[in-house]
């Protein structure tokens, strides 16, 4: 019996031990920021041939936009934040309306210039912030949006300081970026002068995207999995997965707040921003690209894209 028992035990603590491990491995390789100085162009190249004959369009059309981004006399800003120095780039138009494009995640604020000229043209102010632990701001482990809304709330005080104090903002967000928006949006330090959100490809709660991106069976392993993937994120980045999720902020909002999905996307389901157009409470609106993957919105469906968006800032954003 006593032999039973401490197989029994040895093979317990074998189990947890390795779903210690395998979990770990999992927070690092998604939380853990990436290397500084990243070649994107060597890493487009290293993609296996179907994905760059399909990409290298969206690949080239961004490059392209990021070059023209950095022709312009913008001007680099810094913000701290929990004892880390964040970075941004500001580009004035003399605008009394300013567009902050927050980046998906494992990018950088350079990253989305793909949709920064759609803002400029409009007449806006652009400001792109590298979110904590991304391009050149500091940080060890990703936000995820949970810790990254202070930071946003701190760069739209540094931007009403420098003599921006009349001037409205919306915030545009993709992916990572969308779903910081969206818990940002229930919270009470939410300035007023925030007019606006338009959300693209957001997740309802980083434990439900984890639920959907691990495809592993049986279940009881992946719910394991993700149970130690949390516990690692709360005892070294200091939040849980069902903190200041992207679902309970639309469940508070006051402010206006466009959803765009794309009905092929397989990394955020489609289902996450119905849900949250469901849950959402302040006014709203809603479109979906049937043929867009995730991160794809408007490629296709470029001037139907851009229309919706008009019509809904055109209703908030004087």
């Amino acid at each position: 019996m006593q032999v039973a028992l401490l197989i029994i035990t040895a093979i317990l603590l074998i189990v947890f031990l390795g779903l210690a491990i395998m979990s770990y491995i999992m927070f690092c390789s998604f939380l853990k920021r990436e290397k500084k100085g990243t070649d994107t162009d060597a890493e487009f190249e290293n993609l296996p041939e179907q994905w760059k004959l399909k990409y290298r369009p969206v690949y080239e059309h961004k490059k392209a936009e990021r070059a023209w981004f950095l022709s312009l006399p913008y001007k680099e800003l810094q913000v701290k934040s929990d004892g880390y120095t964040l970075n941004g780039y500001y580009l004035s138009q003399q605008s009394k309306k300013t567009a902050i494009i927050l980046h998906g995640h494992k990018r950088d604020a350079l990253d989305e210039a793909g949709e920064i000229r759609f803002y400029y043209d409009m007449g806006y102010n652009i400001f792109i912030p590298d979110i904590r632990s991304h391009g050149k701001s500091q940080g060890k482990y990703i936000g995820m949006g949970c810790v990254d809304r202070g930071d946003i709330i701190k760069w739209i005080d540094l931007l009403h300081d420098n003599n921006e104090s009349d001037c409205g903002f919306i915030l545009v967000g993709f992916s990572m970026g969308g779903a910081t928006a969206l818990a940002l949006s229930g919270n009470i330090d939410l300035p007023p002068s925030v007019a606006a959100i338009i959300s693209h490809s957001s997740f309802t709660s980083i434990k439900e995207l984890m639920s959907s991106v691990i495809k592993m069976k049986p279940t009881l392993i992946k719910n394991l999995l993700i149970f130690g993937f949390e516990i690692w994120c709360k005892l070294l980045v200091g939040y849980g997965f069902n903190d200041n999720t992207p679902e309970q902020g639309v469940q508070k909002s006051k402010t206006p707040i466009m959803i765009i999905h794309g009905a092929k996307d397989n990394l955020v389901p489609l289902y996450m921003s119905e849900k949250l157009f469901s849950l959402c409470i302040s006014e709203k609106a809603y479109w979906v690209d049937e043929n867009a993957g995730h991160d794809m919105v408007g490629w296709y469906e470029k001037e139907v894209y851009q229309s919706q968006i008009r019509a809904f800032l055109n209703k908030y954003v004087k």
